[in-house]
C-alpha cells in the first residue's frame, strides 16, 4: 500500500475541516474543486465564502499548529535518527540542505509572526475582500510549504535512513469494515493477518464445538 503524501493533500492542508487551498483540488490537481461548488478562490478558503478576520485566524491557527505540532517534531526526530545513523560522519550533502531549508522556513514562519489575533476591528479596517485574498492565500502558501516539507522528511526516512516506520505518511494498519457493522469504534477492526488471528466463523464453530462437548458430558454423566 503506497504511503500516504501530504504535499498539495486537502485532507492535511485544511482549517477546521471546512477550509481547503484554492491551489488544487481534491485529487491534487491544479484549480478549484468544482465538485465542491467551488467557482472562485474565496469559496474554497473563506467561510461561507466571505474572506475576513474569522478566516484569517482559522488559517493562521491551523498553520501554526502544523507547523509547531508536526513539521518540526519530526524535523527533529528524522534529523537526530540520520545524526544516530552516520555516527558523527557528515552527513550527505543532500540532505543537509533538505534540513537546512526546511530549518530556514521555520525561521521565516516564525519572523513572519502571523497569529490568529484578527478581529472585527481588523475587517471594518479592511472592508475589501481582495485584502483578505492576499493575506489568507499568503497563510496557505506557508502551509503548502510545510506538507511537502513533510514528505521530503518521510522521503529521508525511508530512503535514505532506510526506517519506514518513521515515515509518518507510512499506513500502520489495513482497515476493512465490519461484516455485522457492530465494531464499537466504527473503524470496522484491523485486518486478521497470518498470526494466530481467527475469523468469527472459527470462533462460531469453536464455540459450537465447546458447547456440543458439554452436553455430551453431561448426557453420560446422568444416564
Amino acid at each position: 500500500m503506497p504511503r500516504v503524501r501530504y504535499c498539495r493533500n486537502r485532507n492535511i492542508v485544511q482549517a477546521d475541516n471546512r477550509l481547503y487551498s484554492p491551489f488544487y483540488d481534491w485529487d491534487g490537481d491544479d484549480g478549484l474543486s468544482w465538485s465542491s461548488l467551488e467557482f472562485i478562490d474565496a469559496d474554497a478558503m473563506c467561510f461561507w465564502g466571505m474572506c475576513d478576520h474569522e478566516s484569517y485566524n482559522a488559517w493562521a491557527r491551523a498553520t501554526g499548529r502544523y507547523i509547531e505540532e508536526q513539521l518540526v517534531p519530526h524535523l527533529r526526530e528524522v534529523k537526530g535518527r540520520a545524526m544516530g545513523v552516520y555516527q558523527g560522519a557528515p552527513l550527505p550533502q543532500r540532505l543537509t540542505d533538505t534540513f537546512n531549508k526546511i530549518e530556514n522556513f521555520v525561521h521565516e514562519w516564525d519572523e513572519a509572526n502571523i497569529r490568529p489575533n484578527k478581529d472585527w476591528k481588523d475587517t471594518l479596517w479592511h472592508p475589501l475582500a481582495p485584502y483578505w485574498w492576499g493575506e489568507i492565500r499568503g497563510i496557505i502558501k506557508y502551509f503548502d510549504d510545510a506538507a511537502c516539507y513533510f514528505d521530503d522528511l518521510d522521503d529521508i526516512a525511508q530512503d535514505d535512513l532506510k526506517s519506514p516506520a518513521l515515515a509518518k505518511g507510512a499506513p500502520k494498519r489495513t482497515i476493512e469494515a465490519s461484516p455485522t457493522g457492530s465494531f464499537l469504534d466504527g473503524s470496522g477492526g484491523a485486518r486478521p493477518g497470518g498470526g494466530g488471528q481467527r475469523s468469527g466463523l472459527g470462533m462460531a464453530v469453536g464455540i459450537m464445538a465447546i458447547g456440543a462437548a458439554g452436553y455430551l458430558g453431561y448426557k453420560v454423566l446422568t444416564e
